[in-house]
């Protein structure tokens, strides 16, 4: 029917002068399929934009989050296995500046670059911390998160940006004059 895989097995015993055959069907193969997203309840594979497993498309934003030079920045995660069978992925991110760090912690806050085995159709959550250095100029910082199956081979990107601002402090200090 042109949608599966169809074979002929024949089996000959030895000393036999006949064959004994089956055919095997192999039909409805259901691709693997991930979604990296940022920690929404949103699983639906079919809308494009959650991922289904080929990485970023257009670039579109799913998140920003703003903070100064020297200061953490949290995004949540969610890793969606839309496959048949568990699998787990490295986490990763594509695009960190020079001198930035980032910091994968799973559910109990341990840090991980793997999210372990997730059951065919369950996720599971994490957050991203991304520490800009102290001296980041002011700007938006483009972050591709990244989970790649070292299983499957599967990969997802989604696309989220930190927007670094200015420092500002201002100090009230009293001009010790007054009266008694």
């Amino acid at each position: 029917n042109g949608n599966g895989f169809v074979t002929e097995v024949r089996v000959q015993p030895v000393g036999a002068t006949t064959t004994d055959s089956t055919t095997l069907i192999i039909d409805n193969v259901t691709a693997a399929r991930a979604d990296l997203h940022n920690g929404t309840a949103d699983n639906d594979l079919a809308t494009p934009n959650l991922g289904t497993g080929e990485g970023v498309t257009n670039a579109t934003v799913i998140d920003t989050k703003s903070t100064t030079p020297g200061n953490s920045v949290t995004f949540n995660l969610g890793v969606f296995n839309g496959s048949t069978t568990s699998d787990n992925f490295n986490l990763s991110v594509d695009g960190l500046p020079a001198g930035w760090t980032v910091v994968f912690l799973d559910a109990s806050n341990n840090a991980v670059t793997n999210t372990g085995n997730i059951t065919a159709a369950a996720q599971s959550k994490f957050t991203a911390v991304v520490t800009p250095p102290v001296g980041t100029s002011v700007n938006d910082y483009p972050l591709d998160f990244v989970i790649t199956s070292p299983v499957s081979g599967l990969t997802d990107t989604m696309r989220d940006v930190v927007k670094v601002t200015e420092f500002r402090q201002l100090s009230l200090v009293p001009n010790r004059q007054g009266q008694v």
